[in-house]
Parts: C-alpha cells; sequence; structure tokens
C-alpha cells in the first residue's frame, strides 16, 4: 500500500489543523513559502531522533491511519450512551466511517482513503462536539 494511502491528504490535514487536531505525528506535509513561488508542501517523516528535517518554514502534520485510530476510539460516550463506530472499504473501493446506530448513514462519511474517512469522522465529531 503507498504511504499516501496511509496518510491524510494535505487538505484534510489542513482542516485537520484548523479544527483544532494535535500537531504531532510520524509524518508531516512541510513546505517552503517563499514570495516568488506558489507553496510547495512535500511528505516527510520525523528522522531516528524524533524531529523533521529543518529545511521547511511551514509544516502541518498528516496523520497515519493508526494515530487516526488512537483519537477517533471505536466507542464514545455521548449524551449518556456508549456509542460505536464503524471503518469499512466496499466493492467499489469508497471507505466509510459512521455510528453503528445510524442505520441510515445520515451522519456517516465517506472518503477515498481509511485515513482520509477517519480524518473526516474525527472533524464531523469535533465540529458536534463530541470528541473528549
Amino acid at each position: 500500500m503507498k504511504l499516501e494511502e496511509q496518510v491524510v491528504s494535505l487538505d484534510l490535514s489542513k482542516q485537520l489543523k484548523v479544527a483544532g487536531y494535535p500537531q504531532e505525528g510520524l509524518y508531516v506535509y512541510g513546505s517552503n513559502l517563499t514570495p516568488v513561488k506558489k507553496s510547495h508542501y512535500t511528505l516527510i517523516a520525523r528522522d531516528r531522533r524524533g524531529e523533521y528535517p529543518n529545511i521547511f518554514n511551514h509544516t502541518i502534520v498528516a496523520p497515519t491511519v493508526a494515530e487516526l485510530g488512537e483519537k477517533l476510539s471505536k466507542k464514545r460516550y455521548v449524551s449518556g450512551r456508549t456509542e460505536s463506530y464503524w471503518v469499512e472499504k466496499d466493492k467499489l473501493g469508497i471507505w466509510w466511517c459512521a455510528s453503528i446506530d445510524d442505520p441510515d448513514l445520515e451522519k456517516g462519511v465517506t472518503a477515498d482513503t481509511e485515513a482520509n474517512a477517519r480524518a473526516k469522522m474525527w472533524l464531523y465529531l469535533k465540529k458536534e462536539k463530541l470528541l473528549t
């Protein structure tokens, strides 16, 4: 599986950052911002010391599937009850993330990768103030 399928896309990573997602993780998108050229982001990993290369002016964390799995536990206590979530890839290759208690998938999200589906669910839960 490609690395790009295991981490959240740049656009969703930007949304996560704005929404307050912790900017700690194994991978980041790094950018050199210059007044002449358009911003260019590169996906990079932490080095053996746990640091990112000091060549970028701007970084945005690119959470992995596993990192989001830790932040987005499958069971959550909401309004006096436990709510569970599932993540699954359908026959068409679309990833779904939704509440088990939502049979009509009204609160479900879809994405092209599991990482992006988990990121969208985190954003939804944050917006609805359902994250603990």
